[in-house]
């Protein structure tokens, strides 16, 4: 015995399938490293220090913090963009799953469609034979 597939199905599953193997064929890039800061970290002198050298320490520190501020703003900026990205794949996603519902959709309102027709035409079958029998048995045989 062979399953029944209808002709007409079939092409509505074939896009089915490929919005399936397409969704699962695009795997995420390997996350990038987080480049470590490049900033100078000043050393400090002591308590002991001479007025000159706490001086130069002081100003080392100001480009330090400056340093690492600027760092700090652009991995901010960086992951604001891979959110962005993010939220285009998570769009992108939606759309193929909102898509997927309605091909889904197509598929069960034609599968109950055949359903109908072949219980309209078991009942046509069924009076034809009922039909038949009457006319044999009114007929004498």
């Amino acid at each position: 015995m062979t399953p029944f597939i209808n002709r007409s199905l079939a092409p509505i599953a074939l896009i089915a399938v490929g919005f399936a193997a397409a969704a699962m064929a695009q795997t995420p890039a390997a996350p990038d490293m987080i480049p470590a800061p490049a900033c100078e970290n000043p050393h400090y002198p002591g308590r002991t220090a001479r007025e000159t050298e706490m001086a130069k320490f002081n100003k080392q520190l100001t480009a330090y913090q400056k340093c690492m501020n600027d760092y700090i703003d652009g991995q901010k900026k960086a992951a604001e963009a891979n959110v962005d990205e993010q939220k285009k794949y998570v769009d992108e996603l939606n759309a193929l799953t909102a898509k997927q519902t309605e091909l889904k959709n197509k598929i069960t309102l034609a599968i109950d469609k055949q359903k109908r027709h072949v219980e309209a035409r078991n009942l046509a079958v069924n009076e034809f034979n009922a039909l038949m029998t009457k006319l044999k048995k009114d007929a004498g045989q």
